[in-house]
């Protein structure tokens, strides 16, 4: 245990270098796995917007030249049907433009693959006659078709063969019975161009979100190592503090039976005093280790309350009746004030009267001779018991009020030591009340006394503390 306090003291009450080791790797493994999951996230979740973005633009251009098609051709028919009207030819020329504007052109062949007419096609033209080619003979090669009323529609990217096209073909006859092989052409330069774009800026998007998630990964690995580190520089400050508690007792029994034993041919009477020292300070070790026992289920989570239904205010008299004398050798008085004969409550009644008696026993400790401790019982508004506790003290000032639950706290260690406190006494209160489900808080000033008010639900409750 003195290794302990030194090692805590060497540094600065923080941690020894093997937790230290420890808690920086277990943080070092969180944050790189925290960062892995969320820069899988970003990229998947960008993978799938760009995948769903360049379907949806292959999709829409397949629809377009499919209605480009059709149209198409319904007007070559009738041209190739008819003389060449003005009118028809007015609508060939108005679709060309529509085309243009569009990126689309057409290409028509006959049976024998011959152009029989185009409009503004930049693929190149071999490459186009061998995708009608196979059309003709419905070579499975086609990276997807589409059915129609009037047939089927092999579309065909030809991005793999340098030019970045992809063309609807089908087959069909005019009016007169001849073959023709009808192909509309996308210009897919301008939709890659921005296919492209949108790909380095999503590139651009996920290193900033890959920036994003460290940070990110950084501040929820923070948050979720406070917790432990909390909870370990507790534990040393409680495997301290309960070291120093309790080597201060066995120094002072050693030193009484010291004193004893090196007098053997003196009476007991005559070492009464040494041995009286020695028994009064195996009492406060053994209050020490009960207490931390207590604390210690509570933290293993085996501390069983004993709910029974009682009297609160018939508890809370029995447990002014075992303090009053203790108050009474050191002037002071304990008032009751209840308007109540009853206040029935379903609790552990041995655990409240030990929280009565940790309040009382602290206001008694830290009140000057001649002045009063109240108690206070009054039922709630929500439907439980409020119980309060006030003296006249030395209160306790500002920056400590907010500590004064924690174990071995003490604002005045030299003058707690004197009045025989360990600094358990509060932390066991807030455990009790924490186990009923209740509140404890307290109001106080330095030189203004200590007002302690504890609300408890009057209803049952769970019969394991939580």
């Amino acid at each position: 245990m003195d290794t302990l306090l030194e090692n805590q003291n060497d540094n600065g009450g923080g941690f020894t270098p093997p937790e230290a080791t420890v808690l920086n790797k277990l943080k070092i493994n969180m944050l790189l796995t925290n960062s892995a999951v969320l820069f899988v996230i970003i990229l998947i979740v960008s993978v799938i917007i760009f995948s769903s973005l360049q379907i949806n633009v292959l999709n829409d251009t397949d629809e377009q030249m499919l209605m480009q098609f059709i149209q198409l051709r319904l007007l070559l028919n009738e041209i190739e049907g008819k003389s060449q009207e003005p009118d028809l030819l007015n609508d060939l020329e108005a679709l060309k433009n529509r085309l243009a504007r569009s990126s689309l052109s057409y290409v028509v062949w006959d049976e024998n693959f011959q152009c029989l007419d185009d409009h503004n096609v930049f693929a190149d033209f071999d490459n186009l006659a061998r995708v009608a080619m196979l059309a003709f003979a419905k070579d499975p090669q086609y990276k997807k078709n589409i059915k129609d009323e009037s047939g089927v529609f092999f579309i065909h990217d030809l991005s793999g063969l340098g030019t970045n096209a992809r063309i609807a073909t089908f087959v069909t006859a005019n009016d007169a019975g001849y073959l023709r092989v009808l192909q509309i052409v996308s210009n897919m330069d301008i939709k890659n161009d921005i296919s492209n774009r949108l790909l380095k800026i999503m590139i651009l998007t996920g290193c900033f979100g890959v920036i994003i998630s460290f940070l990110t990964s950084y501040f929820i690995t923070g948050r979720a190592m406070k917790p432990i580190e909390d909870n370990l520089r507790r534990q040393r400050e409680f495997v301290a503090d309960a070291s120093h508690e309790l080597r201060t007792p066995i120094t002072v029994v050693r030193t009484n039976l010291d004193v004893a034993l090196s007098s053997l041919e003196d009476t007991v009477k005559s070492q009464s005093k040494w041995l009286q020292n020695a028994y009064q300070e195996t009492e406060h070790m053994e209050k020490l280790i009960s207490d931390l026992l207590m604390l210690a289920r509570h933290d293993l989570g085996d501390d069983i309350l004993s709910y029974t239904t009682f009297n609160l205010v018939e508890s809370v008299m029995e447990a002014i009746d075992r303090i009053k004398d203790y108050a009474s050798n050191k002037g002071i008085i304990i008032e009751l004030e209840c308007s109540l004969q009853e206040l029935v409550i379903h609790a552990d009644k041995s655990k409240l009267q030990q929280l009565t008696l940790i309040l009382l026993d602290n206001s008694i400790k830290y009140s000057p001779s001649g002045t009063m401790v109240i108690v206070s019982i009054a039922k709630g508004k929500f439907n439980n018991a409020v119980v309060s506790v006030s003296d006249e003290g030395i209160g306790i000032a500002p920056e400590d009020l907010k500590n004064i639950f924690e174990r071995f706290y003490r604002s005045d260690k030299a003058r707690s030591r004197r009045e025989g406190g360990v600094g358990l006494g509060l932390a066991i209160a807030k455990w009790i009340v924490d186990a009923h489900k209740g509140s404890i808080i307290a109001e106080s000033g330095k030189g203004e006394g200590t007002r302690m008010v504890v609300a408890l639900p009057l209803g049952a409750a769970s019969t394991k503390a939580q």
